[in-house]
């Protein structure tokens, strides 16, 4: 017999490609002396803001009368229509807010700028668990950047400020489980990605930048390690999107012919704003709260440079990933991160200019990165002087920045003097001599000045209809008769009649006719009549209601101004009660003879509606 040969010691192959090298793990002393830094740094770069007043849309962020209760702060969470934009973590950080110091706007922007210190913050520490070199400057760089400025000086964009701390949360969280698998990490991941969503939905881009990150280490994405874990984010981040778009268009009113675009020119809008946001972040000069609207044409063949520009910068990039993957990933992550601003979604603030600062608060960290990156890697034996040559200019540009978020009115005249066709500033800028003008008895000098503004407004726009509803007065004449009596134990009924006079509009500088195409002229006749019914068992009501013709225009949608023709509308509800009425169950009916009704309101055509409503009366 032959001797058995020994056996080979078997080779243990990676399962994986190599990562980055390993991190630091521990919070380490100078990781919180940066912290305290960041936000000294921070406080005294924004010290101009720190005592601003409320600007354009802070009163509809600051919490309102009927949501300053516990049950306003449910209204919040589960009414949808309770706030300008369902974003309940950020309205509710908001609501809390109130609680505390009420209207005192301190509170608000020194909260707003400890949430971006604290952002800066997280960038370091997540650059340093991936061994990304210039953790400090990065996030020195953000925190002081200026196009940052609008999102920590403005109150209202605590929605950026809280997103922000949310989002790198997650990411760093989710960073962790991807070391560990711990399911831990995961479930703090997606609970912070949520408040992440429901502070402001750009942040829904987080699933597609981890898998950016992941390509970058590993050179590869895998299918069941890195995509499949980030499928319920992706779920919830579209439909959250979906969401947000809808409230955007149904309820805010980004609809109308100034969203009418064709997908090619959503393209070229998408490539021009890719370049500008990028411009700015390189060299940050002339920024300013409303840009100028682009004249965006297909026709326009120079327009088509932009989008083409991206596509060889990606083509390139990608022949160059063999080299290094950074500059495609930071690339990748800036544009992707900006994706829900880039015009292929309608937000309403596209009626003033397609791009805004705020909207590239999040992306700038990819380019960010990219350069902190590149200067410590690059100038090592340099470093501090390079650090310090780009920090210190953009504080100071920063500061200088802040001083324009003072007040509105400070802010509206800086606007103007660098975008004068902003002609949302001349209707704002007239609203504020109006109240000013009320404040000190009508003012005739104050009123006159608010009516300059205004017509300027108009001179730029028009076919937009607030400088009408504030340069003048309507004044409207009618009456209404009614009467609602019980007429058995069971029945009841009702009958009202409304007559509106022909409104009389008094706007200087403008003739009648001119006026009245800018007014809604309300129905003349309406009349409504009806029975209803209500037993142990069973109820019911059976109305029908006429409406003459009616003239109304929107300010967003021409095509929906024009007159209302008349319409009747017969209508019937039948339902039964079980458990000494806890429980109901309902079949409403609207519309019943099916008629072409065209609402005076908002212009859509009614048809005829079938509802089944089924109730629980829990106490």
């Amino acid at each position: 017999m032959s001797a058995k040969k020994p056996k080979r010691p078997r080779t243990v192959q990676p399962t994986q490609p190599r990562t980055a090298p390993a991190v630091r793990r521990s919070a380490s002393p100078q990781l919180w002396l940066l912290f305290a830094g960041l936000v000294l740094l921070t406080l005294a770069v924004y010290y101009p803001a720190w005592h601003g007043g409320l600007l354009w849309d802070d009163d509809a962020h600051i919490t309102r009368v009927d949501l300053r209760s516990l049950s306003g702060l449910w209204r919040i969470w589960f009414d949808v229509g309770a706030t300008q934009q369902y974003y309940p973590a950020a309205h509710s950080a908001f609501w809390v807010f109130y609680q505390i110091w009420g209207d005192n706007t301190l509170g608000y922007h020194l909260v707003n700028i400890v949430l971006h210190a604290s952002s800066a913050f997280l960038v370091a520490v997540i650059l340093r668990r991936l061994a990304i070199p210039g953790a400090a400057l990065a996030a020195m760089i953000f925190a002081v950047h200026p196009v940052g400025v609008e999102s920590v000086a403005w109150i209202t964009e605590l929605k950026n400020t809280l997103s922000g701390v949310c989002y790198l949360g997650a990411a760093l969280m989710y960073l962790r489980f991807d070391e560990s698998r711990e399911r831990r990490w995961y479930a703090l991941s997606a609970g912070l990605f949520v408040l992440a969503l429901f502070s402001k939905t750009v942040t829904a881009t987080l699933p597609a930048a981890l898998l950016v990150i992941f390509w970058w280490q590993r050179g590869q994405i895998r299918w069941r390690e890195d995509v499949v874990p980030l499928l319920p984010m992706f779920v919830i981040g579209v439909f959250s999107g979906l969401l947000t778009a809808w409230v955007e268009r149904a309820q805010i009113g980004a609809d109308g012919p100034a969203f009418a675009f064709t997908f090619i020119e959503r393209c070229l809008i998408a490539g021009r704003a890719f370049w500008f946001y990028l411009g700015k972040l390189v060299w940050p000069t002339d920024l300013m709260f409303i840009y100028p609207r682009w004249q965006v044409s297909q026709q326009v063949a120079w327009q088509y440079a932009y989008p083409l520009a991206l596509v060889a910068l990606l083509a390139g990039l990608w022949w160059y990933r063999r080299r290094s993957r950074a500059p495609l990933a930071a690339v990748l992550f800036f544009a992707g991160t900006l994706f829900p601003a880039l015009g292929f979604v309608n937000v309403y603030p596209f009626i003033y200019s397609f791009v805004a600062d705020h909207f590239q608060y999040l992306a700038s960290l990819g380019i960010i990165v990219l350069i902190s990156a590149g200067v410590a890697t690059l100038a090592r034996q340099w470093q501090t002087a390079v650090s310090v040559a780009i920090v210190v200019p953009l504080a100071l540009l920063a500061t200088n920045q802040s001083r324009q978020y003072a007040d509105a009115e400070t802010l509206y005249r800086t606007t103007l003097a660098r975008n004068p066709s902003c002609w949302m500033a001349y209707v704002n800028l007239g609203k504020l001599r109006q109240e000013q003008a009320r404040a000190q008895a009508d003012d005739p000098r104050l009123l006159e000045e608010a009516a300059t503004d205004f017509r300027e407004a108009l001179r730029l726009e028009p076919s937009i209809s607030q400088p009408y509803n504030n340069l003048g007065t309507v004044v409207s004449k009618g009456f209404e008769l009614g009467v609602d009596r019980e007429l058995t134990d069971i029945f009841s009924g009702f009958m009202n009649y409304t007559f509106q006079a022909d409104p009389i509009p008094s706007f200087p500088g403008f003739t009648e006719e001119q006026a009245l195409k800018e007014i809604n002229i309300p129905s003349k006749h309406q009349f409504n009549a009806g029975v209803s019914w209500i037993t142990n068992r069973v109820y019911g009501t059976f109305s029908v209601t006429h409406a003459s013709e009616a003239f109304w225009q929107d300010v967003l949608d021409a095509r929906y101004s024009g007159t209302t023709p008349p319409y009747t509308s017969v209508n019937m509800t039948a339902g039964v009660k079980f458990q000494d009425g806890r429980y109901s169950l309902a079949l409403k009916i609207t519309n019943l003879g099916n008629q072409q009704i065209q609402q005076h309101i908002f212009g859509d055509i009614l048809k005829r509606s079938v509802v089944g409503e089924f109730k629980v009366r829990l106490k």
